[in-house]
């Protein structure tokens, strides 16, 4: 992987982390506030049936004070009987608060109405022993007037803060409820962000690989269009000798069709006795610092019908997409070998022959100097 490719996928990565953790951070949020927002609503479930469950009680003591009235005028024993009626549904109502467990001035308020109800029993029974002025006298004693505003303002009070908590309460559902919208809305528009940070970068990348391939292509077929009109064969492989490329002149050479050879490992072309050895030495080149040039290596080469010829190689390396490859470039030097040598052999026999003849044989160049003599200058 090239830096540039791990790069982007560094940032990549990093962006969609971030993405993640900005939805679960929103996703815990919104959580958060939405199990507040149902604790907020139970709370006020519960204050509201306080709330109704007070409004009940001060009913039915009102109720309760008519019917007694009522009761003290006529002596009816209907009345009566509604009075019995609303202390059940009172003492329902108190029940119901006392288990609820959330009214502090429940102590109080049972002192109160326990009082109130003793009251009334004594009031019952002076109307029946005493008649109507005995009722009245107790009814409108300043006990039965301290006792009644005493438990009015008590219901009164215990109203007023339940009000107040259930205002409150739904003030700070709505201001959690706001703020978890705004919370969810800037994580969402945060991860958009990151999705469209995101795409752009694979975008940019794309476009950059596209043009480092379109380049690449172009360099390739302007290296290739070199080679191609080279005299010299041009062989490439891979970091472990498999032939990637070769040029015309090199398949003319060796005798093979660029299907054939791509694929193979270039050793193959060495004749089988000398492979090992011509593998030790490709080993050494990998081992060799990148961008390095060695030139004038004789090699015997080895062609598809296996015969032998002797080539001069010039190795070196090169770096394509990021991927270290090495070149061989070779030509045959047979004919090249063969000339060399019968004039040497020429040179040798002719020495012979002069350096019998008795007499001096030489040959000065222009700057009057021996190229060459026989022995009898010796």
């Amino acid at each position: 992987m090239s830096p540039h490719a791990f790069l982007v996928k560094i940032k990549l990565v990093s962006g969609l982390g971030l993405g993640v953790i900005l939805m679960a951070s929103a996703g815990v949020a919104s959580y958060v506030t939405v199990s507040q927002l149902i604790e907020a609503t139970v709370s006020e479930d519960q204050i509201e049936d306080r709330l109704v469950l007070l409004e009940r009680t001060t009913s039915g003591i009102k109720t309760a004070e008519a019917a007694l009235r009522q009761y003290l005028l006529s002596g009816d024993a209907g009345d009566l009987q509604k009075i019995g009626q609303t202390r059940a549904a009172m003492d329902d109502a108190i029940a119901r608060m006392r288990s609820a467990g959330a009214l502090t001035e429940q102590p109080a308020l049972d002192d109160l109405i326990a009082r109130r109800w003793t009251l009334v029993t004594q009031l019952l029974a002076a109307r029946q022993s005493a008649g109507l002025p005995g009722a009245v006298a107790i009814l409108t004693s300043d006990f039965s007037r301290q006792l009644r505003q005493r438990t009015d303002d008590l219901l009164g009070a215990a109203r007023q803060r339940e009000t107040i908590t259930l205002d409150r309460t739904h003030t700070a559902g709505l201001y959690r409820a706001e703020w978890a919208q705004r919370i969810i809305m800037l994580n969402g528009l945060l991860f958009l962000a990151m999705l469209a940070w995101a795409f752009y970068v694979v975008r940019r990348h794309e476009a950059g690989r596209k043009r480092v391939e379109a380049q690449l292509r172009d360099s390739e077929v302007m290296s290739r269009s070199i080679t191609e009109g080279m005299a010299e064969g041009v062989i490439t492989t891979s970091m472990d000798d498999i032939i990637l490329d070769a040029n015309g002149a090199a398949l003319e050479l060796l005798g093979y069709e660029k299907s054939d050879l791509k694929g193979r490992d270039i050793s193959e072309l060495i004749p089988q006795r000398l492979r090992r050895e011509y593998k030790e030495f490709t080993a050494a080149l990998r081992a060799r610092p990148e961008a390095f040039r060695r030139a004038g290596r004789e090699v015997l080469g080895r062609r598809r019908d296996g015969s032998e010829f002797l080539v001069n190689v010039s190795y070196g390396d090169v770096q394509v997409a990021g991927q270290r490859l090495f070149t061989a470039t070779f030509h045959d030097i047979t004919e090249t070998k063969r000339v060399t040598e019968a004039l040497r052999a020429s040179e040798t026999q002719l020495r012979q022959i002069t350096d019998t003849v008795p007499a001096l044989i030489a040959y000065i160049d222009k700057a009057q100097r021996f190229s060459f003599h026989n022995k009898a200058y010796e």
